[in-house]
């Protein structure tokens, strides 16, 4: 039994080229699944930093009250500390469910924008946008 060989690596200049010559042909055929795309990939990349911002705050407010209010300059631990760290929990848990939901929704995205691709229509329109 023979091993398939393995897909050829493309290195930063060769995948730059390509991404050059393919995403304008991409956009063009499906220009509003496309920009929703980038964005969803954006917010995606974004939510892990995001994430540990929260979680850092989070730990600090626990620490804070905890300790009596010493961690973070602030005066003693309160009902309005509790309250903040109810909603940075919250929020780090939005977060977390933001993160899961971006890759799911960028898998439909993709799926939806291959299929808006191989249209007739779309073949046309490539047609007369390649050069």
């Amino acid at each position: 039994m023979t091993k398939a060989a393995a897909p050829e690596q493309l290195s930063t200049p060769q995948l730059l080229r390509v991404l050059a010559r393919t995403l304008p042909g991409l956009y063009h055929s499906a220009p509003g699944l496309t920009s929703l795309l980038a964005l969803v990939q954006v917010l995606s990349g974004l939510t892990p930093a995001l994430s540990v911002l929260l979680g850092r705050q989070t730990v600090d407010g626990i620490t804070r009250l905890a300790g009596g209010g010493v961690a973070g300059g602030v005066g003693a631990g309160s009902h309005a500390d509790a309250g903040l760290l109810t909603w940075l929990v919250l929020a780090w848990a939005a977060s977390a469910a933001l993160s899961q939901l971006s890759g799911m929704v960028a898998t439909v995205l993709q799926g939806y924008i291959t299929d808006t691709s191989r249209s007739p229509r779309s073949a046309q329109s490539w047609t007369r946008w390649r050069p």
